[in-house]
């Protein structure tokens, strides 16, 4: 659950930062295809996407846990920092 809460407030957190800047809400949970619209805006973001692609996936395991194992508590922390670095980052 922890994984899924630190992708949902990343995407709602980047949502809000591009709907401050004009876009037209998507309704999309893929941080990466959000991420490539933000870059539009400020490239150097573009540092971000591997976070974005391992929290898509705590996404994918949350609504289909038969897909693939969820995270270990060790990796949910370093994306938890890793998140909170970003969204400072948006700020």
């Amino acid at each position: 659950m922890a994984a899924a809460l630190v992708q949902q407030g990343v995407e709602k957190h980047l949502k809000a930062w591009l709907l401050a800047r004009g876009w037209r809400l998507v309704k999309v949970h893929d941080l990466q295809r959000l991420l490539d619209d933000a870059v539009s805006y400020e490239p150097a973001l573009e540092d971000y996407y591997g976070l974005c692609e391992g929290l898509t996936a705590f996404y994918f395991v949350d609504r289909y846990p038969f897909v693939a194992e969820p995270p270990t508590a060790k990796v949910v922390r370093k994306a938890l920092e890793d998140s909170l670095e970003f969204v400072d980052r948006l700020r």
